[in-house]
Order: C-alpha cells, then structure tokens, then sequence
C-alpha cells in the first residue's frame, strides 16, 4: 500500500510540476508583489510572510525575502516576543513563527506567546472512566495549582466512583467537580497524570468530553499510570476563542512539532462546506481516517473549473491540501483555475495575502527570473540603492527610491546600515 500511495504521490508532483514548467510565466505576480510590497513589507504581518516564502520557493530567500524577513522583525514585540509590536495578536504572531523559523531565524519565546494566550474552547462536560474489575482501589490525579502540583486521590470500584460522581452517571468521574471547580474548564492544555498502580496493568483510562447530545472519545489508553493533555484549547481574538485564528495557528504549530492542538475545539466548530476549514483541518490532522473525511469534503467542493467557491484564495488554500493527498487531476484543475483567474496586471484579486499565497501553494516549483537586488550579484560596487541614481542593475522593483519614487524614505531605524538594502 506504501508503495502504491508513494507512486501517486510522484505522479502529482510530477504533473504539478509538468503544469508550472513553461506554459505560465509567474514573473508578472512576483513583479507586482514587489512593486505593492515597498521595501519588503506588504502591511501586515500575514501577507508579508507569505511574500517571504513565496520568495524563498522561487530561489530569492537571500534577496527579496530576506528583506521581508527583516522587516517582520522590526514588528517585534521584543519584550513578549509577539508580533505586531503595537497590536500583539495570535495570527500574526504565529505567521511570523512560520516564516522566521522556515529562514532560520530566532524563534525563542513565541510559542510561549501563543501558548500564555490559549483560551478555552470547550468548557462543557469533562468526565474521566476508569474500566476496571478491581474493587474499592485507590488513583491518584496528579493537576497543576498555580505553580505547584497537586494530587488527589479518589476511589475507585469496579470502574465506578463512589464518592463523587457529580450527578453523573457512576462510571464518570466529572473532572470539573470531583477535584476542583472548573479544573478544566480554566486551564486550557491542562495537563493530568492518573495513577492506577494499585489496580496494576489492564486499566482502561479515557478522557471523554461531551457538550449535549454530543460525545467525544478524546483519549483512551490501556496502562496502570498515564499522562496527558486535554484538549480544550482553541486561540483567540479580541479575547475570545475564533475558528480562524485558530485554524491558521493549529496548522502553523502542526508544522512545528507543537504540543499545543486546537483540533478538537475546531471538530466542534468548522464548517464542512468552507474549503479553508477542511483543507487547514486535513493538513493538521494525524488520524488518517479523519483526514480522509476532510479531504472528501473538500474535493465534494471542487467545481468543474478546479476552483473551490470560484475564490482565488479558497483554491490557493484547497491546493495546500491537494498537494499533500489529492490527486494529479484535482491538482492539475486547481492550478489551471488560478493561472485564468489571474488579473492582467499580474496579481490574484489585486491583493497582496491571496497573490503571495497563490504563488506559494501553486507555483512553488516554477522557474521565474526577477530583477537582482542591489548587493546580492557578489560583484563590488561603489553604486547602491538610495544614491539617488537608477544604476543599470537597478529597475523599478529593485530599488524604488532610485527608479521610481526618489521621495520615499528606504531607512529602516534598527540600528545597522544594511548595504544590501540600499543604507
């Protein structure tokens, strides 16, 4: 089956890649992307890293997207280690996670930012089961209090609670009541150890979270003791948990190797007809057969014409997911979608985030020949961007305070005289 999945998986690169060979010149999207995207910065946080590792597939990580990389770091909170520095946000922060550490950037303290702002997603019914034969023996619940750790120790007969049950059913220890009101409830990403030595090996031990008429198996393991995690945390905005930042995170932190998972608080809030959930769901998913089911979704979703709602940006998402699991024919149909869909001006929706995105999930591997920055020939030059000459190595994308717009200041104040970009 190995093999067999791994020869697909050749053909669509191979057909990806036959698509972006020679029939489309993407220089024209670059060329705008550089023109909107002064300096390197194109407004955000956001766009800008996705201009950045556009520019990094395409060959220019030591030019164009160095110079985006730098101007993310200038949008630094220093003292918190979040981005941008006068409106700290998740999103951002996490988008810049992605791109500084995808250049070998210093990345030290933000996913401490991200993990110190989790809230909680799911704030209903915890319940831990316990199957056992055993009677009357005692677990321990190991949970953290402020900076310590606690432990409480409850009975245990036959896989029922005698002492607490919270007026649930007594084969459910209500993980909210029994120990401390709102344990869980409070602490996003809380993390419990269940000691059940003295019922020795055999031991069913499952976390099960349950909202309505809705139940969640969301651990389960066979063991005497077991650690983990419960997964109620989602990312917020504006204070409260939201589906999109955290889809965007969840993704970003799946690609970092993170502990922190937002995937279950979105099991309970995506939309199954909105492409960008299912394809961000389907690439931060390790369960196969859940990953399966999104990637039918998604491809139940894709039009005739490849697009995915007919959106430049919902296609450019969808193709992140296809790349990774779908076929050569929904690849190749995707792509042809967006290289119509272009404007003549070069960019996808005359916006800088969707044009960015389109090059980096479409045309990754696509050969484009751009103007070179001033600096990044290796060749000695008593010339540079900012002498207010547009020297022949120069052009309108390279150097615009030279070519095209001699009144806009190229200094960015950090404190170094960076050469390369025209100081």
């Amino acid at each position: 089956i190995s093999i067999i999945l791994f020869f697909f998986s050749l053909v669509a690169f191979a057909a990806f890649a036959q698509s972006n060979s020679t029939d489309f010149d993407v220089a024209p999207s670059f060329e705008w992307l550089i023109q909107n995207c002064e300096d390197g910065w194109c407004g955000s946080v956001e766009s800008t890293a996705l201009y950045a590792m556009s520019m990094k597939l395409a060959g220019y990580s030591s030019t164009y997207g160095s110079q985006a990389i730098k101007q993310i770091q200038l949008e630094e909170k220093e003292s918190e280690s979040c981005f941008q520095k006068n409106s700290c946000n998740v999103r951002d922060t996490a988008f810049a996670y992605w791109v500084l550490s995808n250049y070998g950037e210093d990345t030290s303290g933000i996913e401490d930012y991200i993990r110190k702002n989790l809230g909680v997603g799911l704030a209903e019914n915890w319940w831990l089961e316990i199957i056992t034969t055993a009677e009357n023996q005692m677990c321990k619940i190991g949970y953290p209090s402020g900076s310590s750790q606690e432990e409480k120790e409850i009975l245990v007969n036959q896989g029922k609670f005698p002492e607490c049950s919270a007026g649930q059913p007594e084969t459910f220890f209500d993980l909210n009541e029994c120990i401390t009101p709102n344990l869980v409830n409070s602490n996003p990403n809380l993390e419990l150890t269940i000691d059940c030595s003295s019922i020795g090996q055999g031991t069913i031990i499952s976390i099960i979270y349950n909202s309505g008429s809705s139940y969640y198996l969301t651990e389960q393991a066979t063991a005497a003791k077991y650690k983990t995690q419960i997964q109620n945390a989602c990312h917020k905005k504006a204070g409260a948990c939201d589906k999109d930042v955290s889809l965007w995170t969840n993704w970003i932190l799946k690609n970092k190797n993170s502990d922190i998972s937002t995937n279950l608080y979105l099991l309970t809030v995506y939309d199954n007809l909105d492409p960008v959930d299912l394809s961000l769901l389907y690439l931060s998913s390790s369960d196969a057969e859940i990953k399966s089911d999104y990637l039918d979704a998604l491809l139940s979703l894709q039009k005739l014409d490849g697009s995915l709602n007919k959106n430049s940006y919902d296609t450019a998402v969808a193709l992140l997911a296809l790349s990774a699991g779908g076929s050569a024919e929904d690849i190749l149909n995707a792509i042809d979608y967006l290289k119509k869909a272009r404007k003549s001006d070069g960019s996808w929706d005359s916006d800088k985030a969707t044009t960015a995105l389109v090059l980096y999930a479409a045309f990754a591997d696509a050969s484009v020949s751009l103007p070179s920055m001033p600096g990044s020939s290796g060749i000695e030059s008593d010339t540079f961007c900012g002498d207010d000459v547009c020297d022949p190595d120069e052009s309108v994308y390279s150097c615009f305070k030279d070519c095209q717009q001699p009144e806009s200041e190229i200094c960015v104040a950090n404190g170094i005289c960076e050469v390369d970009y025209g100081e």
